[in-house]
């Protein structure tokens, strides 16, 4: 458990774990998965980005890193194809920011001798 998040956590009466009044989700199996398949998946909401998952699952449920893994469980879900993914980043980055003329990487010798 986290330093300090022992003190803070409450057993209630239906024997969960809370924060608050939201439920500690621990890491057991996908547990969080199923809990974000759930909120991705609801027919009340097409398509819902990363702040919607967030905010409707933030009332009930905690765990650290929380908005992160919601984040990345958006951004690259498990049952897509590499065509979608590669469809995905040509409509949502190329299409934003033009393809790059040049990439630095931070381990090329053009960035180190600026320094």
């Amino acid at each position: 458990m986290l330093k300090g998040l022992d003190n803070q956590l409450e057993r209630k009466e239906d024997g969960g774990l809370y924060l608050v009044e939201q439920i500690w989700v621990p890491v057991y199996g996908n547990l969080r998965t199923l809990i974000m398949n759930e909120a991705y998946a609801t027919r009340y909401s097409i398509h819902p980005g990363t702040n919607k998952i967030y905010y409707d699952l933030r009332g009930l449920y905690w765990w650290p890193r929380m908005k992160k893994d919601i984040a990345m469980y958006v951004a690259v879900r498990e049952d897509y194809k590499t065509e979608k993914l590669a469809r995905l980043y040509i409509n949502e980055i190329i299409a934003r920011h033009d393809v790059p003329v040049s990439i630095i990487s931070d381990l090329d010798s053009y960035f180190t001798s600026r320094f």
